[in-house]
């Protein structure tokens, strides 16, 4: 997503939030030690139109990701509840 920025609550080291739209399935995000409660916004250059926002996390088995919450500039907000 080319002009595309981010920024997270925290972020592990060499786990930065650009890696999460950077098309590269070897390269992630993760907070530092948040778990669940990490928050990551990523702000897109100006309106697009969307048809998918498709989210891969990460097993983990103390504490796995079962849905995210998308918010946009509008105020309008929806819950993504399917989690690959």
């Amino acid at each position: 997503m080319a002009g595309a920025t981010c920024t997270a609550s925290t972020s592990y080291t060499g786990y930065h939030c650009h890696y999460t739209y950077d098309g590269n399935m070897a390269t992630q995000w993760a907070s530092n030690g948040q778990g669940n409660a990490g928050l990551i916004t990523i702000t897109l250059p100006g309106p697009r139109f969307m048809t998918s926002i498709v989210v891969y996390t990460r097993c983990l088995h103390s504490d796995q990701t079962s849905s995210i919450q998308a918010e946009f500039d509008n105020g309008e907000t929806f819950e993504i509840v399917s989690v690959h």
